[in-house]
């Protein structure tokens, strides 16, 4: 269920992996705000399958004990956040936004977004004195 007083943010898979690779940080930070359900994450599918595929990857460098915690807390972390599924966009999306994103893997990503109504991570940001952590957020919007 979506609660609609909840903030939304829409993160990439960089903040995620950030968030499950580091020891601490913001993007750490962001992720147990997230879990613990004081914003309401939005995940697009095909982001989803970028960071499974990146920590599937950075598993493999592990030991077998430091992989299956690293799986097991990013299954855990899906099961606590509930994020909203942003599924895939149809082929004639993305061509139909192909002209508007330049970056050509951000196509799929962005243009999923269209069809959802604006996430603030912005105005988290600045609600606690950290928008200058982020770059140009409205250009993915």
């Amino acid at each position: 269920m979506i609660h609609r007083n909840r903030l939304r943010v829409f993160l990439d898979s960089n903040v995620i992996l950030a968030g499950f690779l580091s020891v601490w940080g913001l993007d750490k930070a962001i992720l147990s705000l997230c879990a613990a359900r004081i914003i309401q994450l939005v995940l697009a599918e095909v982001v989803r399958l970028e960071i499974e595929k990146n920590l599937l990857i950075h598993s493999e460098t592990l030991s077998r004990a430091d992989s299956d915690l690293l799986l097991s807390d990013y299954d855990r972390f899906l099961q606590l956040a509930h994020p909203e599924i942003i599924p895939p966009p149809s082929v004639s999306e993305v061509q139909r936004h192909r002209g508007m994103i330049r970056h050509l893997p951000d196509v799929p990503v962005r243009t999923g977004l269209l069809r959802k109504p604006r996430c603030y991570l912005r105005r988290l940001l600045n609600q606690i004195g950290l928008s200058h952590t982020i770059r140009n957020i409205s250009q993915m919007l």
